[in-house]
């Protein structure tokens, strides 16, 4: 709460168009304490899957679902509880985790795949940590 003057002013002189923020109990709220808009907020799960279940985080999910212009999340769980929050279902947009394998695939890297032995094993490459919730 301490910073919500700072980036107040901050915000005023810069004017960005949009504001996409995540995780939602963190960078989101700081700016929905701000009252910028428009603001896109991002759910990185675990934000309103677990720390959005009482207290503090729940207040603080609420408050920032509440001034967001929309959500961005990963999975319908994530939609759901976004929604017991009290987000309408119409600012939310769900996108899936994948990609295009007609754009993106492994050919023409035949020679790198045999040099890391991975023949024709399924790779799969994340940006993110994966780890239990």
């Amino acid at each position: 709460i301490k910073l919500v003057p700072k980036t107040k002013e901050t915000l005023r002189r810069i004017r960005p168009d949009v504001i996409h923020a995540g995780p939602i109990q963190k960078s989101a709220l700081l700016v929905a304490l701000a009252g910028y808009h428009p603001l896109v907020s991002m759910s990185w799960g675990s934000d309103l899957l677990m720390d959005a279940r009482r207290g503090i985080g729940r207040w603080g999910a609420k408050l920032t679902l509440n001034r967001s212009d929309a959500l961005v999340c990963d999975c319908q769980a994530v939609k759901e509880k976004a929604q017991a929050l009290g987000m309408s279902s119409e600012r939310i947009v769900v996108f899936p985790w994948g990609v295009n394998l007609s754009h993106f695939n492994s050919q023409g890297f035949a020679e790198t795949r045999q040099k890391l032995g991975w023949g024709s094993d399924f790779v799969l490459l994340s940006a993110r940590m994966w780890e239990p919730i």
